[in-house]
């Protein structure tokens, strides 16, 4: 069991202006929200970790693909490279913030829609907030969204940086510093660095799978967590690979936080600022198998 994080009574932030209030349902951990591409209401993940908008192939290929569509690109995954395609987008909507002429791009997310038993269209990232607020909330299953220009936020905020498209922030792994990736993507944490066979004999691996259905081995691994200029110290579950095993590599990237870690606090986000607050809640999920959009 993970244990529960302190109720932080002193924590004061204030918010002028107007906020829209936007419902999504939770779906074995994922962020499921509503959206409409081209005229059709679909339904998209909230992916942290994702590049911006990420097109479900079923959806987007044949006659609904434009003539100018690119020749196949070389994706980078949790789990190694995989193919997809570059998409013009000409009109979307989400989150009352409207979009013309997005760049995404098309890969196979039908591991993803088994995974889930419903049809999900489309990832989408924190670069389509820019400009804007966002409060996500797992007690009410909402997402708040208020215009940056109208809203004004005090606080412990932390600062984040960008690896690639991932938002990540400065930790402690057992006292060694890591550079950690948020994704609300990815239902267990990810220590992509292999360890010892000797520290896992007495767990179970369990698959990990990404946005282009590539599938690995990982076995959990329990491990002291410290997050730089906030307020959380705590044991957590984390994903390893066994020496000897292929694993990703990124010299600026050394792991991922995902729905495990995530869900236990109300986030609020500025991506055009790169600040985050992190108020944990007052109770824990419990989550189990691990999927890597």
């Amino acid at each position: 069991m993970l244990a529960r994080f302190l109720i932080i009574t002193s924590l004061l932030f204030t918010l002028s202006g107007k906020a829209e209030i936007f419902h999504f349902t939770l779906v074995k951990g994922f962020i499921v929200t509503e959206a409409r591409i081209e005229g059709k209401n679909v339904r998209l993940i909230l992916d942290t970790g994702a590049p911006g908008l990420v097109l479900n192939q079923r959806y987007y290929t044949g006659e609904d693909m434009p003539k100018s569509e690119d020749p196949c690109l070389s994706c980078n995954g949790i789990n190694g490279y995989f193919t997809c395609k570059n998409y013009a987008v000409k009109e979307w909507t989400w989150l009352g913030i409207n979009h013309k002429r997005t760049g995404a791009i098309v890969s196979d997310l039908s591991f993803l829609e088994s995974y889930l038993g419903q049809e999900i269209h489309a990832l989408v990232g924190l670069s389509n907030l820019n400009g804007a607020y966002a409060t996500i909330d797992f007690d009410n299953k909402s997402i708040d969204v208020q215009q940056q220009s109208s809203a004004s936020f005090s606080g412990p905020f932390s600062r984040y940086q960008y690896v690639n498209h991932i938002p990540v922030i400065i930790c402690k792994i057992n006292g060694q510093k890591k550079v950690l990736g948020l994704d609300s993507g990815s239902e267990g944490n990810l220590l992509f660095e292999s360890i010892s066979a000797g520290l896992v004999s007495e767990t179970h691996p369990v698959k990990v799978v990404d946005a282009g259905n590539n599938e690995n081995l990982r076995h959990r691994v329990t491990m002291q967590l410290e997050v730089s200029g906030a307020d959380i110290s705590n044991t957590e579950e984390f994903l390893v690979a066994l020496s000897g095993d292929d694993t990703y590599q990124n010299p600026l990237l050394d792991g991922i936080l995902g729905q495990d870690f995530l869900s236990r606090f109300k986030i609020i986000i500025q991506p055009g600022k790169q600040k985050i607050l992190l108020i944990p809640r007052l109770e824990e999920p419990t989550l189990a198998e691990v999927v890597m959009p």
